[in-house]
């Protein structure tokens, strides 16, 4: 693959735009700043949430709030905006347009308000119970506050305490003060805020000392255990964990089982242990079982043949590079690594159509990088950044050219713009280049 020139242009094309818009980049804001980014891919970015992945990437909501005033639509995406949260048709959106709710409300948009509030009232998705209730007490706090224990604790009559109700306690003391809050639940005569706030603290009271944790738990199974667990087919038992756990002498019967097991099911399990620590004694089996027939025998064969640094490993991942497989093959590389492998990563690297396995062999080169001070981390880090659907995983590459000093300029310029707080500061305090 030939490295691509990266910079963003002063007039972008509305596929650049679109993939700014989604990936969260800096250019997005400096398009904004200079009156080229336009008004569809933006109001498109708004209504539908792009993240990659919503449990670790941060919400937008306030980094296109910004970009909605630096182009002066407020006003033009109003009607738009509030259809959607209206509609809420995308369970995957509505929070992020919960929160542009908040905003329009904080502006005095009583719509926006009431919809907020008819939102935590009528609760449109049963797994997102939680919708709607940190916007309205971080508006009209104690007062939003009770509307949504109300609401709750009129739910407790027929179900009982589950995690999101702490969730709502917990937003409260942290918008509000926390004596303010326990003070006004005590003091409420609802019969249906008393159950809420009665549930609560039986609920706080019959929490634990201590608990054995799941780290602890894994380290009383023997190998017996384990070997019984992946007869028994047992999907949930902590394989990987108690894998890194164990002594030698313990891993050593897993390896001796693995080499007898021949059902695809049996094999995975087995490689799952020896997913994050390097075998007692390399052998090539191994190896051969990154040529498995079955596709999920192959991709734990390659994390568990990456574990281990040996010079058959690097040969392996070095012939599949230059026949440019499609397996994972550059995660065997973080601990068998050359100076000059990378020119062979990029000569072979050919980025999927699909996002999560994109996210995947750019997560594999970062971690390479990464490993590796003696890398050149210029071209491939760059390509990670651009290229990665995840956010975290760019901010990532940026921090990696910031600590080895390659950014180019117009990385430097972007980043404090970006969608996520700590690509931000990357360099923040870089005033020449």
């Amino acid at each position: 693959m030939q490295l691509p020139d990266y910079a963003p242009k002063n007039v972008p094309t509305l596929p650049e735009q679109q993939d700014a818009l989604q990936k969260g980049l800096g250019r997005a804001w400096q398009w904004a700043a200079t009156n080229v980014l336009a008004e569809e891919p933006l109001l498109e970015a708004c209504l539908v949430d792009k993240r990659y992945d919503q449990q670790c990437e941060e919400i937008r909501t306030d980094w296109l709030w910004s970009l909605i005033q630096k182009s002066g639509v407020q006003d033009l995406f109003r009607s738009r905006i509030l259809a959607a949260l209206c509609e809420l048709a995308d369970e995957r959106s509505a929070q992020q347009l919960c929160q542009f709710g908040y905003r329009y409300a904080q502006l005095g948009d009583e719509q926006f308000r009431s919809r907020l509030y008819e939102i935590v009232e009528t609760k449109p998705f049963d797994d997102k119970a939680w919708l709607g209730e940190q916007q309205i007490v971080d508006l009209d706090g104690v007062k939003a506050f009770l509307f949504a224990v109300r609401i709750r604790g009129e739910q407790l009559a027929t179900r009982p305490w589950d995690w999101g109700d702490d969730t709502l306690v917990r937003t409260a003391t942290d918008a509000l003060q926390e004596d303010s809050v326990v003070s006004a639940l005590q003091e409420s005569g609802d019969a249906a805020i008393h159950r809420f706030y009665k549930t609560w603290r039986e609920q706080s009271d019959s929490q634990p000392a201590t608990a054995c944790s799941a780290q602890q738990k894994s380290k009383d199974f023997s190998a017996a255990d384990v070997l019984s667990a992946i007869a028994d087919q047992k999907s949930g038992f902590p394989f990987r964990r108690w894998g890194m756990q164990s002594q030698e002498s313990e891993l050593q019967w897993i390896v001796e089982s693995l080499w007898a097991a021949t059902d695809p099911k049996s094999i995975v399990q087995h490689l799952r242990i020896l997913s994050n620590r390097p075998m007692p004694t390399f052998d090539t089996r191994l190896i051969e079982l990154c040529q498995h027939p079955d596709d999920e025998v192959r991709r734990w064969a390659f994390t568990a043949t990456a574990q281990n640094t040996d010079s058959r490993v690097r040969e392996f991942a070095i012939q599949e590079l230059a026949a440019k497989s499609h397996e994972p093959v550059v995660q065997l590389l973080r601990k068998n690594f050359h100076v000059g492998d990378e020119a062979r990563i990029l000569d072979a690297l050919e980025l999927p159509d699909d996002p999560w396995e994109r996210h995947y062999l750019l997560l594999d080169i970062l971690h390479v990088l990464e490993s590796n001070p003696e890398a050149d981390c210029a071209p491939l880090s760059l390509i990670v950044y651009k290229e990665t659907p995840c956010q975290n995983c760019r901010s990532d590459a940026a921090a990696l050219l910031q600590i080895r000093d390659a950014a180019p300029l117009w990385l430097i310029e972007e980043c404090p713009f970006d969608a996520e707080e700590p690509t931000r500061k990357l360099f923040m305090n870089v005033t020449d280049k």
